[in-house]
């Protein structure tokens, strides 16, 4: 029941690396948490909506969660990449997945990210979207969507495998914290509630296939000679780069490796 304000801090439950706090930050999670009713006031129109739990670091791992009535259910942003988002409920959101990067610390992509055996209902807007800046890895997988917009917006060409589009028969919806979600026997969701050993599994097989496949890590490294000058002398400046695409100095294209 928090009403946050309607403006480009926005306002979440719950969020990882906030503050502007991104740098050097990382493997923050959010598990089997209940949050309900996280709302912009005025109903915002026009402006940035409330979310539920904010990925904002990378490796966050946001699992067994169950968001109720929020703007943004479930976002990620700002250094956000390889976010693992596994076996959540979310009920009645605007958007109820969103994954991608922007604004600051600038520069970053989410990718590597998964995405999978989250059940969402009746989402208002677009139910799994991509935005921002987003790779060509994100992985999205057996996920449950019914009611409302059921539209998946993926971005690089990706695709949704194994998506079911059916009731996913909870034992009492009521949409509050009243209701209970556990899943009926009969529910089409393939994969029931995920316990905490199988929502490792899970992680950890993300991990495993981004050790072996994100190895282009960019680096970069510079020196003066000589570092020490006088008024009126001068130093050379020279600065090397590894699996870089591009290079600035003092926000000035440069060569990739030089010196000047």
């Amino acid at each position: 029941d928090m009403i946050v304000p309607c403006n480009s801090d926005s306002g979440t439950a719950i969020e990882t690396g906030g503050g502007d706090n991104y740098s050097g930050i990382s493997h923050n999670d959010m598990i089997a948490n209940l949050v309900v009713n996280i709302t912009p006031y005025g109903g915002c129109p026009g402006g940035h909506q409330a979310s539920g739990l904010f990925a904002e670091i990378p490796y966050s791992v946001i699992a067994d969660n169950i968001v109720i009535n929020a703007g943004y259910g479930i976002q990620s942003w700002h250094a956000a990449s390889n976010v693992a988002i596994v076996g959540n409920t979310l009920v009645n959101n605007l958007r109820s997945i969103t994954v991608g990067a922007g604004d600051s610390p600038y520069g970053v992509t989410n990718d590597y990210s998964l995405v999978q055996h989250n059940i969402v209902y009746n989402s208002a807007s677009t139910a799994i979207a991509e935005t921002g800046k987003t790779g060509p890895h994100n992985k999205y997988i057996d996920n449950l969507i019914f009611g409302g917009d059921i539209r998946i917006s993926l971005k690089n060409g990706l695709q949704a495998t194994g998506t079911i589009n059916a009731d996913p028969k909870f034992v009492n919806n009521t949409g509050t914290s009243a209701g209970n979600y556990e899943l009926q026997a009969d529910s089409p969701a393939r994969w029931k509630r995920l316990s905490l050993n199988e929502v490792r599994t899970a992680v950890g097989s993300n991990l495993a296939r981004q050790t072996t496949t994100n190895v282009t890590v960019p680096a970069a490294g510079v020196k003066a000679t000589a570092s020490l000058i006088r008024r009126g002398e001068s130093s050379v400046i020279t600065w090397t780069t590894k699996n870089a695409v591009n290079a600035t100095l003092n926000g000035a294209a440069v060569p990739l490796n030089g010196s000047i």
